[in-house]
């Protein structure tokens, strides 16, 4: 059996904004939080540490490699979802209009110039697919909220609901 260890990323100072793949600052330190995350994962036996190549997981996952003494791997199938025109502004700029259309089609439907829930979907299940080792993935909640429909079956309305917590671990395994 493979083991897969998902950590949601540290909290943001993006309140208020529709946050995908813009790069934004973190509320604890990077190296705070690879202490947390380290802390967190105690047990589980990791051979590597996954990570999107947005710094808000790569400089965290760095840490806790050098950490644990395991290659950290940077893969771009690990990205948030990506919200086009809409990533980065404040929800109040966004045309109501454009933001009506987007939330009655996400699952299949993404923000102008973005992806659909399951574009993610399509890219971590290739990711998943080749995953061979027991490892973290330091995430975002669009990626772990992909692997629990990929893994569970969870229908995306039902993983839209999932709490994903900052700094929140979270094991998913899979049978070889």
């Amino acid at each position: 059996m493979t083991s897969l260890v998902v950590i949601r990323h540290a909290p943001t100072h993006a309140s208020g904004r529709c946050i995908g793949r813009t790069e934004v600052d973190v509320e604890l330190a990077h190296v705070d939080a690879a202490r947390v995350i380290v802390e967190r994962i105690a047990g589980h036996g990791v051979h590597a540490v996954w990570s999107s190549p947005l710094s808000r997981c790569a400089v965290p996952a760095s840490i806790v490699a050098r950490t644990l003494g395991v290659p950290h791997r940077v893969d771009t199938r690990l990205l948030e979802i990506d919200h086009g025109s809409f990533d980065g502004r404040a929800w109040d700029e966004i045309d109501p209009g454009a933001l009506e259309r987007w939330m009655r089609a996400w699952e299949h439907e993404g923000a102008p110039g973005g992806e659909s829930a399951r574009d993610v979907e399509a890219r971590v299940r290739a990711w998943w697919d080749e995953l061979e080792h027991d490892a973290l993935l330091v995430a975002h909640a669009g990626v772990a909220r992909a692997l629990r429909v990929i893994v569970d079956g969870t229908a995306w309305t039902d993983a839209m609901s999932l709490a994903i917590t900052h700094l929140a671990v979270d094991a998913v395994h899979r049978r070889r």
